[in-house]
This record gives structure tokens, sequence and C-alpha cells, in this order.
């Protein structure tokens, strides 16, 4: 490991870890897990900040270097801190910090290489001009912005490869209330050359505006012609490209899926219209192009949007599971063995997840607001009589039917849900709806049961009374007829108490002679797992990606809370991960790529420090997820937990006994993992690492903490 300055070695901290310590929180969870004074944003502020305060010249101009060194190497899988920290730069307004100024701004085309990077920056710039206030580094903060960052701007947009400026602006249009219109009006961007101002127009007026003035013109410019100017050739290159994003919107699918097949569109998903991306075919024609971390992170999308459930079955399934099977490919992906699983688990859980939320909403339904049901998992029947016409209408209260669970109603449900394995597999499974008034699930279509008009005109002397008789009767067979499905509500809540069909018929016989509107509530249907893409998911690309793993060559000794309440506590970074998996997970990709003399040791914590011990791992057997995960949680043999976890308070554990026991057995270590929750005791921690350091006369490369 190179050695570093002490400046060098706190900004790294920061750009991998966030924090300007040895501890790793996941940025989802950052400000719910550090008091505001040690966020991600002031933590940045900070370490830039002390670093001025001292005045120290050469110290203050070394940050941007640094910074420019780190993404040269381009191993962080995030920029955002990154950006984040020149951002920081810029905005002193200090005299020792005019040359850290400068070259900041100079340095954005270099770190910001994409659109989104650079709106990335725009915004962080006023984020950072406040905190650098707030925290008292400078003495006068203004939203407006100065010469150097306008001519950051204009350099990168008018410095770049035209029709590349014109791919980035397009594909990435806004970051948190900033887009490229709002930057190109605040530093009035303008140009004299043509291509340029072809993508300024488009950008701030559209491309009607951009047909007006360049129209005429284009038709006239041959591409292939050897005598047309490169200016008159590059033009009509954007502005085709242009106008084939606009034209998207007016595709059929036949002709999106062509043009992804030609390799147009394959690499630029952004510019399709969400709402195209509804139909399995073109979502297969994606697969095949897409790069494969992309394919990966979208798997629940997938999913949700019927690929793998397609109506040739298979076809949408086997062209996602063959693009892993390029080795080279997946090695440059990078894809972390960790990341399958993580797809894994949202896949297979997301079931279990609206099931509970189904449950929740069946409590409520006591409740005579219907608006307490979630409306993305509502479908209700109107149940109404008209005068004119003897009818009932189902009608559904969503507009994307085919959208089987939002993003948003998931987030919420996540952080308030824990969810059953054991049970996983049964709940999938009944994924149909059962017909009563507390639970009923359907497809969320439009039904309508007309009286025969015939049968009507024939009895025109019909009292009152008879009609009534007649809806009640239909409304009997319409309940009938939903009565079909296969799915007992028995099964997916045992425990709620439900009307029978009787009651639900009785109820609506009172409700229709008091003349009111009658309206049932149907729950969508669970989505089906696929059983091959499960284990594809959690066994064999895991296994594929942990094999690509390059080893460290380091002592390396891997401590993890091994109680078995682990099991029973999520894991803060997905919440439906629980923090034993996470720490199986982590300790597999330490140990797989190892060779068998330099394995990592392994060892368990538990509440005291006798039960605390080195755990044994037979290399004879396949290191599997499930093989590792049994072995380091392994339940006594007396059948008893290891902490009583009906307890209100669980006892804490202490990592830094660890270093007691490698110095009585002599075990000398380049880097300490420790993985676990809040119930972590780090106070003295320092104190005891100093003492290994001292003890061995070696100092410890890496001391990483996770908090899971």
């Amino acid at each position: 490991m190179p050695a570093y300055s002490l400046i060098e070695l706190k900004l790294r901290r920061y750009f991998y870890l966030g924090h300007e310590y040895c501890i790793y929180v996941p940025p989802a969870i950052r400000t719910s897990f550090w008091v505001p004074k040690h966020h991600d944003d002031v933590t940045g502020v900070r370490i830039i900040g002390k670093i001025v305060k001292k005045n120290k010249t050469e110290e203050i101009n070394s940050i941007v270097p640094i910074i420019l060194k780190i993404k040269k190497e381009d191993k962080l899988l995030d920029d955002r801190l990154l950006i984040f920290a020149l951002a920081v730069c810029a905005k002193f307004n200090l005299e020792p910090c005019k040359k850290m100024v400068t070259d900041a701004y100079a340095a954005v085309s270099t770190i910001c290489t994409d659109g989104l990077k650079l709106l990335m920056f725009v915004r962080f710039c006023t984020k950072a001009n406040n905190i650098l206030f707030d925290q008292g580094f400078i003495t006068s903060t203004s939203n407006s912005h100065g010469r150097g960052f306008c001519k950051a701007m204009t350099k990168w947009y008018l410095n770049r490869d035209p029709l590349l400026t014109t791919e980035h602006i397009v594909k990435n249009k806004r970051y948190d209330g900033w887009s490229h219109k709002d930057v190109m009006k605040l530093i009035h961007l303008h140009s004299d050359e043509p291509c340029r101002i072809m993508y300024i127009i488009y950008t701030l007026n559209g491309i009607e505006k951009v047909e007006k003035l360049f129209g005429s013109q284009m038709k006239d410019v041959n591409i292939e012609d050897s005598d047309e100017t490169f200016e008159n050739k590059q033009m009509k290159f954007i502005y085709n490209f242009l106008y084939q994003v606009e034209g998207i919107k007016e595709m059929d699918d036949r002709s999106l899926r062509y043009e992804i097949q030609l390799n147009r569109w394959g690499h630029e998903p952004e510019v399709i219209p969400r709402e195209m991306l509804r139909n399995p075919t073109i979502i297969t024609s994606l697969v095949m192009n897409l790069p494969l971390k992309t394919i990966l992170d979208n798997t629940l999308f997938f999913a949700k949007n019927r690929l793998f459930s397609n109506k040739s079955s298979s076809v949408g399934l086997w062209e996602y599971i063959l693009r892993f099977n390029n080795t080279t490919l997946l090695k440059k992906s990078q894809i972390d063995p960790i990341e399958p699983y993580l797809q894994y688990v949202k896949y297979t859980r997301t079931a279990i997840n609206i099931l509970k939320l189904q449950n929740n909403i069946m409590k409520k339904e006591q409740n005579p607001e219907t608006e307490l049901i979630d409306k993305k998992l509502k479908v209700s029947i109107e149940l109404g009589k008209k005068t004119d016409k003897k009818e009932v209408i189902i009608q559904p209260t969503v507009e994307n039917d085919d959208e089987l669970f939002s993003e948003e109603t998931l987030t919420q449900n996540q952080n308030n849900q824990k969810y059953d394995s054991a049970s996983s597999s049964k709940n999938t499974n009944n994924h149909k709806s059962a017909i009563n008034l507390k639970n009923v699930s359907t497809k969320s279509k439009k039904v309508q049961l007309k009286h025969d008009q015939k049968s009507l005109t024939e009895t025109p002397g019909t009292s009152y009374e008879v009609n009534q008789r007649e809806q009640q009767v239909q409304l009997a067979d319409t309940i009938h007829q939903l009565s079909t499905l296969d799915i007992k509500s028995q099964q997916i809540n045992p425990g709620s108490t439900e009307e029978t069909i009787e009651d639900v018929i009785q109820s609506q016989d009172n409700e229709i002679n008091q003349n009111r509107k009658n309206v049932m509530f149907l729950i969508k249907p669970l989505p089906k797992i696929v059983d091959k893409l499960s284990t594809f998911l959690s066994e064999d690309l895991l296994k594929k990606t942990c094999e690509l793993l390059d080893p460290l060559g380091l002592h390396i000794m891997i401590v993890y809370d091994s109680r078995l309440y682990m099991k029973e506590k999520m894991c803060t970074y997905s919440r439906m991960l629980y923090v034993h998996e996470a720490i199986t997970l982590i300790t597999m990709s330490l140990i797989y790529p190892e060779k068998l003399e330099n394995k990592p040791t392994v060892f368990g914590l538990n509440s005291t420090s006798a039960t605390s011990k080195e755990i044994e791992i037979d290399y004879n057997q396949p290191l599997t997820f499930a093989y590792l995960e049994s072995i380091l949680f392994k339940t006594p043999d007396n059948g008893s937990d290891s902490v009583d976890t009906d307890k209100k308070v669980i006892p804490q554990v202490y990592p830094q006994l660890t270093f007691k026991w490698a110095r009585q057995n002599n075990k000398k270590f380049d880097v300490f993992v420790f993985m676990g929750t809040n119930k972590m005791n780090l106070r003295l921690f320092k104190k005891n690492i100093k003492g290994y350091q001292t003890h061995f006369n070696n100092p410890v490369k890496g001391c990483y903490t996770f908090a899971v």
C-alpha cells in the first residue's frame, strides 16, 4: 500500500467511506446514522476547511491535485463526494485560496465527464457555499455565480466535441432542481459555431426552433458526399440525432425494437420514454445491449414489467442470463458479489412485502374511510344502479395497472416491515386472490355486465320492486363470478376475520335498499417468482463474481457479531436484507479470492468474551453462501440462542477484545474488518489498536468497521 500524506489519507477516506474515520456507513442511511455535524457534506467541508485554516499555502494548493489523482485512478464507485469536494474548493473566497479556486474551476471539465456530473457540480456549489458560511469558514455568502464559475461552465459546453456534448445534454437533462437549460440561461451561453448553436437552441427552445432555423439547409446536406464540408456533416449528425430522439416518442413497439437491435439506443436507454419500457419485447431488446451493471441494477424493474414471464416465457429470462456468461465482460463491469444477492433479495421478497401490506390494509378496513387503502394496490368495484340502464361496473382506481408495486410504497413498507423468509414460498404460491369483502385480488380491468335490452322492452310494465330484485340477482351473479378465483384468503391471512358470501350479499342488499352506491376493493395479485432467476442471482452469478475477485494478499482478521439475534434484525442498507446475510456476503467476498494458505481469520463476537471464538471453516467444502452462513451463525448444540431476543435491551459486544486475543495468540494482521450493528462498543477502539501496533511494532494498514 503506497504511503499517503495526512491530507491525502483523510480525503481518500472521505471519498471512499463518506467520513474521515475508518467506518463505512451506506450512503442511503448516512443522514440517519450520523448526527448532522457528521453528515457527509458537512464532513467534506470540515476536512477542507481545517486545511485552509492552517493557512499553509502548500497544503491548500495540494487539495485539487489530490482530487485529480483519485479521479485518474478510476476506482471510486460513485463520484458524488469527489465532485462535492471540488465544489467546496471552488467556493472558498479567501485570499490564500485563489490558486485552489482557479485550479478547481479548471478541473471541472476533467472531473465532470458527463452532463449529470456537471449538474451535480452546479448544485453542490450552492450547497457548499451555504455550509461554508454556516460553519464559519467564510465570512460572506452569495447566491450569485462569479466569473470563474461562468468560465468553467462555458468551457464545458463549448470546448468538447459538439455531438458528444449534445448526447450528454439529452441523456441527463436535470439533477436536483437544476437543468442544462437553467445553467445556459445563468451563464448566457452563446456561440458563433452553427453546430453548437444547434444544441443550445434545442436546449433553450426545443426541436421546433431548430427545425425553423436549420431544417431547410440540412435537407440539402449529404453526409456521404466527399465534397461536403466537415462542419455541415457535423451539423447533420447533430440534427439527425436530435430528430431521432424526438422521433422515439412517435415510434410503435416494433419500430423501436428494430432500432434497438441496430444498436442505436441500446446504450442510451435514458432517452427512451419510460412508458415505452412496459413492453417485454422492448425490454428484451434492451437487455441484449445494455451494460451488465445496468441490467443487474434494473432486475426488479424488468420483473415488474414481465420480462421473465412474457408469452414466450423463456426468451427474456435466457437473454438476461446469457448476458452474464461473458467472463471478460463480467470482469470489466466490476460487479461485486454482494450486488447479485441484493437483487435476488429485492426480487424474491417483494411479493412478501406486498403480502404484508395487504394484511395491514385488511386490518385498517374496519375504518369506514376507504382512503386508508393504498391506491397503488387498490382496485375498486363500483356497484351502482342507473335509471336508464341496468349494469354493474367494475372499475380500477389506479392509473398504471401493470405496475405491481410503486417505489414510493415499497420504500415506505420496507421501513416498517420485517419479512418472514420461512413462509415466503407458501405465500408466493398463493398469488391469486380470494373473493370476500376483506381481501380480493384480480386484474385491473373494466368489466361491464349488461341486461338484455330486448327482455326489458318486452316487460314495459315492470315495477320498481321487480327491477330492484333483478339488480340484486345481478349483484349475486357478479360476486359468484368473482368467487371462482383459486386462492383462499385464509391461506393469505389466517388470523383475519372474514365475511362469507352470504354476508356480502346481505350487506349489499341492505345498501341497495337504501339507494346507496356500493364499493368493493380488489387487492392486486402477488408477483410470480421465477425459480431459475432466483437460483441464478443467489448462487450462479454470486459464484461467478467471486471467482473474478483479485486477492488482496494481506493478512486479514474478520470480526463480526455472531449472535443469532442478527437473523432477526434488518440491514439498514437494504431493509430487505437481514444483518446476518450482509455479514456473510462481506465475509465471503474477502475469503473467496485468497489462497488457502492466506485465508483470513474469522472471529465471532458474543455477549461475553468467554463465548467469543475463532470460527473454523472447512475449505474442502464448496464455499457457497448457504454453507458459509450456516457456519458463521451456527445454532448452539443445546438448541438455545446465544442471546435472548425477547429482551428489550440487547447487550453490547466489544470488538476491541480481538486485539487482546490476537496478541495472546501471536497473530499479526495487516487489516482488521469489524461487522455488526450499533450494538458494537467502540469507545476504547483507538487505544486498543495503538497497543496492538506497539506490541508487534507493525502498523495496521487498515481497520474498517461496517455498521450493517
